[in-house]
C-alpha cells in the first residue's frame, strides 16, 4: 500500500465540510493530514509515603503500617506465607491495602467504530469471459477499495486485476470512484452508506479506469444494499474494447463495529474499555484499552485519543493512533455523540502489508448524571469514594494468583515493592474488575520476598 500522503483529506460528509464522508462538523476542519507514526507514552503515578510502625516475628509474620496525616487515617496490614519454590523456601509477602482516592464509578456508553475501505470480493461479468478483483497491496490481492489511494480525481480507488479467460492474460490495472451522493434518511449526522442498519437503494455513480493492453476509460458503478446487511452488491460497467459493455457484479462489505464501551471519566481524562463485535459476523471482535484526553481549551467537547493497542479475535495486536485533526468532538446538533478518526497501523493483520487502516469510531453516551445537558463522558466527574479493595493471595506451581475484591467497572492498580524500607513502589498491571472478585495471575517473585498493594482508582 502507498504511503500516506500529508496533504490529502477525506471526502466530503453529509454536511459539505472537507471532512470524512461519514462524518459532520463545522466548516474550518477541513484539514486532515495522516500521520501514520504511532507515539508512545508513559503514565506517572505517584502513590503516598507509608511509614513503618511495628514488626511481629512469627511462623506468620503480620506487620501492620499506617499512614502519613496527608494520607489520611487508615491501618493496613501485612500478611506472609511461607511457601516450597524450586526445592527452595522463600518467604512470600502481600500487602493487603488499597489507597482509596474520590473517583467516578464506570459507566458505559455505545460505540461503533467503521473502516473508510470497503472489502470488494471477486467479480464475474455477465458472459464469463473474465473475473476483476480489487487491492491496495504490491502484491496479492486484499479487495479493499479505499478513498483517495491513487488519486484525487475521484472519492475511492484501487489497483486491478483482470483475467482474461479467452487469452488467458492477467492484466493489471487502476480504477478511480466514486460512492453514491451521501445521505442521511435518520438524520443521526453520519452517512447511511456506511451504516449497515440503513439500506442503499439502487444508485449509480462515475469513475474511470485503466488496463494494460485495454487501456483506459470511463466506468459506472451501480450499488445496492439492504437494511441490516454488511454485504451489497456493485456492478461495475467499463467498455474493455471501447465499444461493448463489460459489466462486473461484485459483493462489496461495510467493515462496522459496535459494542459497549466502559467508560470512567476523569478530571483531565476518560479512561475506557471497548469491546465491539462486528455487525453480521460475531465471530469477529475488537477489544481492548483506550484512553482519551480533554483538551483545557474546550473539555466537554473535545477529547484526543491516546495511542494504544487493541486485539481481534485471533488475539492479534492492532495498533492505532489518532488520525491527524481528528479529535473526539461532541457536535451541538447531536449532543449525546462523539465521533473521531482513528489510523490503524495494519487494520487487517492478515495480509502481507499494511491495509484497512482509516476507521471511524463514533461514541453515544446517554449517561447525564447531574441533568446539565453535558454526557457523563466528557463531564466533570461526580466525585465518589472507590470501595476499598479486599485481597487474598494464592500460589500455583509458576504463578502468584492474587484476588481483588472491589467496585466491578473500576480501575484496580496492582503495584509491587521488594523492601519495604523502600517507598518506590512499582505499577506491574491494571485491571478494569469485571468481576467481584476477580483473580489475576502475577509471576513468581524473583527473589525471597515481595509485597503488593492495589490501588483502586
Amino acid at each position: 500500500m502507498q504511503d500516506a500522503d500529508p496533504t490529502r483529506t477525506r471526502p466530503p460528509n453529509v454536511h459539505g465540510c472537507c471532512e470524512p464522508r461519514t462524518a459532520r462538523g463545522p466548516a474550518g476542519a477541513s484539514s486532515c493530514a495522516l500521520d501514520l507514526t504511532l507515539r508512545r507514552f508513559a503514565f506517572d503515578i505517584a502513590a503516598p509515603v507509608w511509614q513503618k510502625r511495628s514488626l511481629v516475628s512469627g511462623a506468620e509474620q503480620q506487620l501492620s503500617l499506617t499512614r502519613p496525616a496527608n494520607a489520611g487515617a487508615q491501618k493496613t496490614e501485612f500478611r506472609s506465607v511461607k511457601c516450597l519454590m524450586k526445592q527452595l523456601m522463600c518467604l512470600l509477602g502481600a500487602a493487603l491495602f488499597s489507597i482509596p482516592r474520590p473517583g467516578q464509578s464506570a459507566e458505559t456508553a455505545q460505540a461503533r467504530l467503521w473502516c473508510d475501505s470497503l472489502r470488494f470480493q471477486r467479480g464475474y461479468d455477465q458472459h464469463g469471459l473474465y473475473t476483476l478483483d480489487f487491492t491496495t497491496l504490491s502484491v496479492g490481492i486484499n479487495g479493499e477499495l479505499t478513498w483517495d489511494f491513487v488519486s484525487a480525481n475521484y472519492e475511492y480507488s484501487a489497483y486491478l486485476e483482470l483475467t482474461d479467460y479467452t487469452f488467458g492474460d492477467t492484466l493489471q490495472g487502476v480504477i478511480e470512484v466514486d460512492l453514491p451522493p451521501v445521505l442521511d434518511v435518520n438524520n443521526d449526522g453520519f452517512d447511511d452508506f456506511f451504516e449497515v442498519a440503513m439500506p442503499v437503494s439502487t444508485v449509480s455513480s462515475s469513475g474511470e479506469y485503466e488496463f494494460q493492453i485495454y487501456g483506459a476509460g470511463t466506468c459506472t458503478a451501480t450499488w445496492s444494499r439492504a437494511a441490516g446487511s454488511k454485504n451489497g452488491t456493485c456492478a461495475i460497467t467499463m467498455r474493455l474494447d471501447g465499444f461493448t459493455p463489460t459489466t462486473f457484479t461484485h459483493s462489496f462489505e461495510v467493515i462496522e463495529y459496535a459494542g459497549p464501551l466502559t467508560y470512567t471519566p476523569g478530571n483531565t481524562n476518560v479512561v475506557a474499555d471497548l469491546v465491539v463485535t462486528q455487525t453480521g459476523n460475531s465471530n469477529n471482535v475488537i477489544q481492548g484499552p483506550c484512553q482519551f484526553v480533554k483538551v483545557a481549551s474546550d473539555p466537554y467537547n473535545d477529547l484526543t485519543i491516546s495511542d494504544g493497542v487493541w486485539t481481534n479475535a485471533a488475539l492479534q495486536s492492532l495498533s492505532y493512533a489518532e488520525d491527524t485533526g481528528g479529535d473526539l468532538f461532541r457536535y451541538p446538533g447531536w449532543p449525546t455523540n462523539y465521533y473521531g478518526w482513528l489510523v490503524f497501523q495494519d487494520g487487517d493483520p492478515y495480509t502481507g502489508e499494511a491495509d484497512y487502516v482509516y476507521w471511524n469510531l463514533s461514541i453515544d453516551d446517554a449517561n447525564d448524571a447531574d441533568h446539565d445537558t453535558i454526557p457523563d463522558f466528557s463531564d466533570d466527574p461526580q466525585t465518589t469514594a472507590p470501595r476499598q479493595p479486599k485481597l487474598t493471595l494464592a500460589l500455583s506451581p509458576d504463578h502468584v494468583l492474587l484476588t481483588i475484591a472491589g467496585d466491578v467497572g473500576r480501575l484496580h492498580e496492582v503495584q509491587q515493592l521488594a523492601d519495604l524500607s523502600s517507598t518506590n513502589w512499582q505499577p506491574v498491571k491494571s485491571v478494569m474488575l469485571t468481576n467481584d472478585p476477580q483473580t489475576v495471575s502475577l509471576p513468581l517473585p524473583p527473589g525471597n520476598t515481595l509485597f503488593w498493594r492495589v490501588r483502586a482508582q
